[in-house]
C-alpha cells in the first residue's frame, strides 16, 4: 500500500483508494503516519484526535478505530498489519518508499545535491519528480476537520529543524527540504526552474 499525506489523507492499493473509515478514524491513522516508525502513546492519540475534553467512551473508541484500521490495512499476501501495540500506545511501521512525502523530501534532497555538483538537468529532473507528488498541504483541510492539526504543527516543525545550507536547489522545491514541509500547510513549493541556468 502506498500513503499520501501531501494533500488529503488517501492510501492506496495500486490504483484503487482503500476506504479509511470514519473521519476520527482517519484522524487516528494520519496521527500514527506522521510518527511513522515511532510509538505514539495512547494519552497522545486521544488528545490529538479528541481534543481536551474526550468523551468517556475514548478508551473502546480509540481499541475500535485502531480495530478497524489493522483490519483494512492488512497484507493480504502475509496477513501483517503494519499498526503494531507497542507500550505505551501504538507505532505503525511502514516503510519510507511507501510514503509520499518521505519521498518528496528525499527528491528535494538530490534536486539540491545535484545543483551543488552542478548538474541542472538532474536537479530540474529531481524536483519535477518531487513535484509530481504534490497534491495540496499536508493532511489537506482533513487535519482542522479531524483535529490532529497539531499533530501537522509539530511534524512540520520537527521536519524543519535539521535544514541545512542553503543553495540553489532549495529553490526547486520551495525552500530548504525540509522547510518545504513547513510551507506545505499554505500552498505548493515554488519551481526548480528559478535557481538552474538556462532552465526557463
Amino acid at each position: 500500500m502506498h500513503y499520501r499525506v501531501l494533500g488529503s489523507l488517501e492510501v492506496m492499493e495500486g490504483e484503487s483508494r482503500v476506504d479509511l473509515g470514519s473521519p476520527k478514524q482517519r484522524a487516528v491513522l494520519a496521527v500514527l503516519l506522521l510518527s511513522r516508525g515511532r510509538v505514539v502513546a495512547t494519552d497522545r492519540l486521544v488528545s490529538a484526535v479528541w481534543g481536551d475534553n474526550p468523551p468517556t467512551s475514548v478508551t473502546s473508541s480509540l481499541q475500535a478505530y485502531i480495530s478497524n484500521l489493522r483490519r483494512i490495512l492488512r497484507d493480504g499476501r502475509t496477513a501483517g498489519t503494519p499498526i503494531v501495540r507497542r507500550s505505551p500506545g501504538y507505532v505503525l511501521d511502514v516503510p519510507e518508499e511507501d510514503v509520499d512525502v518521505a519521498a518528496f523530501l528525499h527528491g528535494a534532497d538530490a534536486a539540491r545535491g545535484a545543483v551543488e555538483s552542478h548538474d541542472w538537468r538532474e536537479a530540474v529532473d529531481a524536483a519535477r519528480t518531487a513535484l509530481a507528488l504534490w497534491r495540496g498541504g499536508l493532511l489537506g483541510t482533513s487535519a482542522t476537520r479531524s483535529g490532529c492539526s497539531a499533530s501537522r504543527t509539530a511534524w512540520m516543525s520537527a521536519a524543519a529543524r535539521p535544514a541545512r545550507t542553503s543553495s540553489p536547489a532549495c529553490s526547486a522545491v520551495g525552500g530548504s527540504p525540509r522547510r518545504s514541509s513547513r510551507r506545505s500547510a499554505s500552498g505548493p513549493p515554488s519551481r526548480c526552474a528559478s535557481g538552474a541556468p538556462g532552465s526557463s
